[in-house]
C-alpha cells in the first residue's frame, strides 16, 4: 500500500510540475507578447515625422530693400528741378516763340508800311521781266506785299472778260478763298510807284516764295513769304496754281 501511495503522490507531483511548466511558459509567452506589444507602439508613437517646409511665394522672398535715406529723396527732388535739358528746352522755346511773334510784327508792319527792302527787278532770258533778292531773306520772311484792287468774285469774272480783249494789258489777277467767299486781287494797273508783287514771275516745281493772307485792322493784305531762306541774287518765284486747261493751253510754263 505504501509503495503504491507514494507511486502515485510522484505521479500527482510530476503533473502538478507539468501543469506549473505549462503555466509558467503560457505567463511567458503572454509577457513577450506584452513586452513586444509595450516595445512596438511606443516606436510608432515616438516615430518622427520630418514636415515639408511650406511653399513661400516669389513676392515673399524677394528681399527687401532698404529705404531710401532723407538725404537721397531730397537730391532725387533737387535733380528733377534743376534738369539743365529742362531749362534749355524751355529757354528754346521761349526764343522760338519770341522769333515767331517778332517775325510776325515785322510782317505787319511791313506789309502797313508797303516795304519792299531787298528787290530789284531785271530782266531774264525767257521769262521777260522778274524780281531778284538783293539781301538774304529767312524762313517765314516778309518778301512784299501782292497789292492790288480786292474784287469780288462777280467783280473779278467782269474785269478778267474786259482783260481778254486787250491782251497787250496782260492779266494780274489773283483768286483766293475768304470766310467761304471768292475774292480775287487784280494787280494788273502798273500803279506809280510801281509795286512789286506783280511782277513775281512763276515756277510749280522752284519756288522759293508763298503766299499768305493776313487780315489787320479789318484790311486783307495778300503776302508774299520766303518759303526757305533765300540767298541774294536769287530769282523770287512763286507757284501761280492755275491748273486749268484753258490757262494751260494759253501759257504751257504753267506746268514747270
Amino acid at each position: 500500500m505504501s509503495s503504491v501511495s507514494e507511486s502515485q503522490h510522484k505521479i500527482e507531483k510530476a503533473r502538478d510540475r507539468d501543469d506549473f511548466g505549462k503555466q509558467l511558459q503560457e505567463r511567458n509567452q503572454e509577457g513577450s507578447s506584452v513586452a513586444g506589444s509595450a516595445i512596438s507602439k511606443p516606436k510608432q508613437q515616438t516615430k518622427k515625422t520630418v514636415p515639408k517646409k511650406p511653399r513661400v511665394s516669389a513676392k515673399k522672398t524677394r528681399k527687401k530693400t532698404a529705404p531710401k535715406s532723407p538725404e537721397y529723396v531730397t537730391t532725387s527732388k533737387l535733380r528733377q528741378t534743376v534738369l539743365p535739358e529742362h531749362f534749355r528746352v524751355t529757354r528754346s522755346q521761349g526764343r522760338v516763340t519770341g522769333a515767331k511773334e517778332q517775325q510776325s510784327n515785322a510782317i505787319r508792319d511791313g506789309l502797313k508800311n508797303k516795304c519792299e527792302d531787298g528787290l530789284e527787278v531785271r530782266n531774264t532770258a525767257d521769262k521777260g521781266r522778274g524780281v531778284f533778292a538783293t539781301k538774304e531773306f529767312k524762313r517765314g520772311d516778309l518778301i512784299c506785299e501782292y497789292s492790288g484792287q480786292l474784287l469780288s468774285k462777280k467783280e473779278a469774272d467782269e474785269r478778267e472778260a474786259e482783260y481778254e480783249g486787250k491782251p497787250e494789258c496782260g492779266c494780274y489777277m489773283y483768286y483766293f478763298n475768304f470766310k467761304g467767299k471768292t475774292l480775287c486781287v487784280d494787280a494788273t494797273k502798273d500803279v506809280k510807284p510801281q509795286r512789286m508783287g506783280r511782277l513775281l514771275n512763276h515756277s510749280k516745281t522752284k519756288a522759293n516764295v508763298i503766299t499768305k493772307l493776313f487780315d489787320i485792322d479789318q484790311q486783307l493784305y495778300l503776302a508774299l513769304l520766303a518759303k526757305r531762306d533765300i540767298c541774294a541774287g536769287e530769282e523770287l518765284v512763286y507757284d501761280y496754281g492755275d491748273r486749268s486747261n484753258k490757262a494751260i493751253e494759253s501759257f504751257p510754263w504753267l506746268t514747270k
